[in-house]
C-alpha cells in the first residue's frame, strides 16, 4: 500500500465513486438530481481530501483499491476545513441538506470511542478488478499499521453482511444506534491492535 498524494488522488477518488455510486447510503446523502455523478465525485474527493490531510489515505500497490484509515486526533486546518466543507455542501449535498448532516455528524461523534485511535471511514476498488488478493491486501496493510502505532481500529457499519465480516476478524461492538424506526441500526466496532 502506498499513499494517496495530489498525483494519484484523481484516480484515487474515481476508484471510490465507481464502487460506491450507487449504494443506498451515499446516495442517501448527496442531493439528488441530475448532478448525480459530478455530486459523488464532490463527496468522494471530500472524503480523500479529509483522510489526506489527516494521514489515512492508501492506494493499493496496484492503484486498483483505496483505503481511508485515518488517525482520529489529527484535525483539518482551518483554511482545508473551510475549503472542504463548503465545497461538499455546496457542490455536493445543497445548504438544505446541510443542517441535517450536520446534527448527524455531531451524533456519531458522541459515540464514537475517545480514546486515540484509527478510524476506518471505507475501501473501495475498480469494478473490473475486485479479488481477494486486494482485499487481504488492505486487511493486512490495516492491521500491520494499527500494530505499528500501537492502537485500536474503530469504524462503524449497517450492513449485517458487514458486520459478520468485522466480527469475524476480531472487531467488537461497543455501541449501537438506531437514528429512527424506518433507518437500520449503526454499529460502533473496535478491533484491538494486539488481536
Amino acid at each position: 500500500m502506498k499513499k494517496i498524494t495530489k498525483a494519484n488522488k484523481a484516480k484515487a477518488v474515481a476508484i471510490v465513486c465507481t464502487a460506491f455510486k450507487d449504494i443506498d447510503a451515499v446516495t442517501s446523502v448527496i442531493k439528488y438530481d441530475s448532478k448525480k455523478e459530478e455530486r459523488v465525485r464532490v463527496l468522494f474527493d471530500f472524503c480523500v481530501s479529509v483522510s489526506m490531510e489527516k494521514e489515512g489515505a492508501f492506494l493499493t500497490s496496484d492503484e486498483m483499491g483505496v483505503a481511508l484509515l485515518f488517525k482520529s486526533w489529527k484535525k483539518l486546518s482551518f483554511e482545508s476545513a473551510v475549503s472542504n466543507y463548503f465545497k461538499l455542501v455546496h457542490y455536493g449535498i445543497s445548504w438544505e441538506r446541510a443542517p441535517q448532516m450536520i446534527m448527524r455528524e455531531l451524533r456519531l461523534q458522541k459515540r464514537r470511542t475517545k480514546e486515540k485511535h484509527l478510524y476506518f471511514w471505507l475501501l473501495g476498488f475498480d469494478n473490473s478488478v475486485k479479488d481477494l488478493q486486494r482485499m487481504i491486501q488492505i486487511r493486512d496493510f490495516c492491521f500491520g499499521y494499527a500494530k505499528e502505532l500501537q492502537l485500536p481500529i474503530a469504524a462503524e457499519t449497517s450492513s449485517k453482511g458487514a458486520l459478520k465480516m468485522y466480527l469475524r476478524y476480531g472487531f467488537k461492538i461497543y455501541d449501537e444506534w438506531k437514528p429512527s424506526e424506518d433507518k437500520p441500526t449503526l454499529y460502533f466496532i473496535i478491533r484491538d491492535w494486539q488481536d
